[in-house]
């Protein structure tokens, strides 16, 4: 089988539809290319709501269905080439090129959604409980999620002052905002993920919770941070360089 980066070519960069409406659950979306490999098929179209797993967030599952055929979705990958971000669908069954029907797993999604802005949000009430800037690690969003930051553990008490926080700000429901920016001014946030952005980026998708600092991110959240509910943390352990942070929502 041929290789990923293989796969994509003589195919323009996916149009990620989940950007700009995290809500969309499905739509019709045209099939460019597909690739037989023994029971499964690999598939790229024009566009997509399926997010592949990248960023701390697992892969978006669902299917695909054409003409009385379907492919059960059971994972999106991410692959960058020099014109940009493509998605290729993987699974099992079969879709030929042509308009088809794209729907997603809405509740694994919508607990994805939740777990980001959740993640995202527990970044400032951090900051904000320690008076020290947070530096993310890396992420999990699936299950026992977490988030890794660089540095010394925080005392009980600021943990504990870091999750009254959290649930504060999620009952002033507080809107969840995006803009994107050239990528020059990625310096210029302060953001705790700064040190880890893509330096072949062009432009920055942000993502904004209430008036709080703005936050780099391709992944999918919430309109509004009431509706992630409960938060609360569960352990903290030690890891190299840092410290993980396990989260429940």
């Amino acid at each position: 089988m041929a290789g990923l980066e293989d796969l994509i070519k003589g195919t323009f960069p996916t149009k990620l539809l989940y950007l700009d409406n995290s809500y969309l659950t499905a739509c019709d979306c045209e099939v460019l290319k597909t690739v037989r490999d023994g029971k499964n098929l690999y598939l790229i179209s024009d566009a997509t709501i399926f997010h592949p797993k990248a960023g701390g967030q697992p892969s978006d599952v669902g299917t695909v269905a054409f003409q009385g055929e379907k492919l059960e979705v059971k994972r999106a990958m991410g692959v960058w080439s020099e014109d940009g971000f493509h998605v290729i669908h993987f699974g099992k069954g079969n879709v030929q090129v042509g308009k088809a029907h794209f729907e997603i797993d809405w509740s694994s999604r919508y607990l994805y959604m939740k777990r980001h802005t959740a993640a995202h949000l527990l970044d400032h009430c951090l900051m904000e409980a320690t008076g020290k800037k947070s530096v993310t690690l890396g992420s999990w969003l699936g299950d026992k999620p977490y988030v890794d930051y660089a540095g010394q553990a925080p005392s009980l008490q600021d943990l504990k002052s870091a999750e009254r926080l959290e649930n504060e700000y999620i009952e002033q429901s507080l809107p969840v905002t995006f803009t994107v920016v050239p990528a020059e001014q990625a310096g210029l946030l302060g953001a705790p993920n700064e040190e880890r952005l893509p330096k072949s980026a062009k432009e920055l998708r942000l993502v904004r919770i209430g008036d709080f600092e703005w936050i780099p991110c391709g992944g999918t959240h919430l309109n509004n941070a009431i509706e992630i509910g409960k938060f609360s943390i569960d352990t903290v352990i030690p890891i190299d360089g840092g410290y993980r942070v396990y989260f429940t929502v």
